[in-house]
């Protein structure tokens, strides 16, 4: 009962075949083939373009040594790429089992977070900074600059263009270590996609206060030179909003003036 059918097909005949092939143009291969050898050219250049490094997302913050300060920091601004954090907490945070003693050790550290990998703190550090861990796999890591300066940290991370590096400045107000460091390294330091800190460092430029008639007027050399490390040497432009200049210092002590100390 099964029945199957199709359609049947016409035999194809000699008189259906051509009478002969077209002649061969040996010139018209060549430039067809070269034309597709370009193409293919074109293509691969295009595949290997390297795309820039995503938009990252940083905070700059001073610390002040609180760990309630840290906690709130780090779980306020989970999502964020990259903190740099000036003055950052180091001290108990548990015990842990001892050998010798029977209540056992003190473990100290910084504060930590789930979400972030933190790069460069010690009990003698004042910077650290912490990279989300969905940056992992660029291999973030401390890069060494020649000297040492507790005040400056450099890191490095691998994106598909090559190296991407920032720095991370806390500027002591009185011995100004981290921006003459940082000046006496110039000529070493790498190429750098940004650099942030806490800079202690008052000026016209960024702050607003500096420019109205009386302002006190310290620290103009140590300002110059950071506008010229930045500007000249590292080819970097001011992040701060220089028109509205917010503030980002305001001290405990309210006979002391609100002031830009923070740059990015």
């Amino acid at each position: 009962d099964n029945i199957s059918s199709s359609t049947p097909q016409s035999p194809v005949s000699d008189e259906d075949l051509p009478d002969a092939l077209p002649p061969l143009n040996i010139e018209e291969l060549r430039a067809a083939a070269m034309q597709q050898q370009h193409t293919n050219d074109e293509q691969y250049v295009r595949v290997d373009v390297q795309q820039p490094p995503p938009r990252l997302r940083c905070i700059s913050a001073n610390m002040q040594k609180c760990s309630y300060n840290m906690t709130v920091l780090l779980e306020r601004f989970r999502d964020v790429d990259i903190i740099c954090v000036q003055e950052p907490f180091w001290g108990f945070i548990k015990k842990v089992v001892s050998t010798k003693e029977k209540g056992g050790d003190d473990y100290e550290n910084t504060s930590a977070h789930r979400n972030f990998v933190c790069l460069g703190a010690s009990e003698g550090t004042r910077v650290c900074t912490f990279i989300n861990k969905r940056w992992a796999h660029t291999a973030p890591r401390v890069r060494s600059l020649r000297g040492a300066c507790r005040d400056v940290l450099c890191t490095t991370m691998n994106f598909s263009t090559g190296e991407f590096n920032f720095v991370n400045v806390y500027n002591d107000s009185k011995t100004q270590a981290g921006v003459k460091f940082l000046c006496e390294q110039a000529e070493l330091l790498p190429d750098m996609a940004f650099m942030a800190g806490d800079f202690n460092i008052r000026h016209e430029k960024w702050d607003a206060l500096q420019r109205k008639p009386g302002a006190e007027r310290r620290l103009v050399t140590q300002a110059e030179s950071l506008i010229a490390l930045a500007e000249v040497d590292l080819m970097l432009r001011l992040g701060n909003d220089t028109t509205t200049c917010p503030v980002t210092w305001i001290s405990n002590d309210h006979s002391k003036r609100e002031g830009v100390l923070d740059l990015v």
